[in-house]
């Protein structure tokens, strides 16, 4: 749940992701940041959706 979170709730460009986490944390970050953490973001999370994926497979084949 929390990896499809992640890709609904992401703001979808990094100015808009810089601004929330501006207003959440207080912390600034400049619009490169923004752009590599948005992806990060997106990476990892498709990365835990795949392992959840491959793991349920893997059960069901027991």
């Amino acid at each position: 749940m929390v990896s499809i979170g992640v890709w609904a709730f992401l703001p979808k460009c990094p100015i808009c992701l810089a601004a929330h986490l501006a207003l959440w944390t207080g912390l600034g970050l400049s619009l490169t940041e923004a752009t590599y953490l948005r992806w990060a973001l997106l990476i990892l999370s498709g990365v835990l959706l795949l392992g959840i994926v491959a793991r349920r497979i893997v059960r069901r084949e027991r």
